[in-house]
């Protein structure tokens, strides 16, 4: 996860006359099994230690129905900043296009000043 991070913020873009420093990260949680559930809150450890304020908006696309349950696990370990910042799109939105098309037309409040990371 780090390595990702540092390598995406080397090439985040610049806009407006300076670099961009959040990311907006698109998530596909299609083939999530219940047993990556420490991974994932071992990369949310990493993240929230290593990269604080870089999160600008999460989408999660292909969100199993089982994943709620995990979720409460998960949003446990999180504050609430965070959790405001992500976003369980509908079914119909299922590929990295479309979560960009959706989050142009829901306005998610600062998609404008951020990056994708896919």
């Amino acid at each position: 996860v780090a390595y990702q991070m540092e390598h995406y913020i080397r090439r985040m873009p610049i806009r407006r006359g300076r670099r961009v420093e959040r990311c907006c990260i698109i998530i596909s949680l299609q083939g999530f099994r219940p047993y990556m559930v420490p991974h994932v809150l071992e990369c949310v450890k990493v993240l929230r230690r290593h990269y604080p304020s870089r999160l600008g908006a999460a989408l999660l696309i292909n969100v199993p129905g089982y994943f709620r349950p995990f979720w409460s696990v998960i949003s446990r370990v999180l504050d609430e900043e965070i959790i405001s910042k992500v976003h369980f799109l509908p079914d119909s939105v299922n590929s990295t296009e479309a979560a960009i098309h959706w989050c142009d037309h829901q306005r998610i409040a600062p998609y404008s000043d951020l990056s994708v990371l896919v």
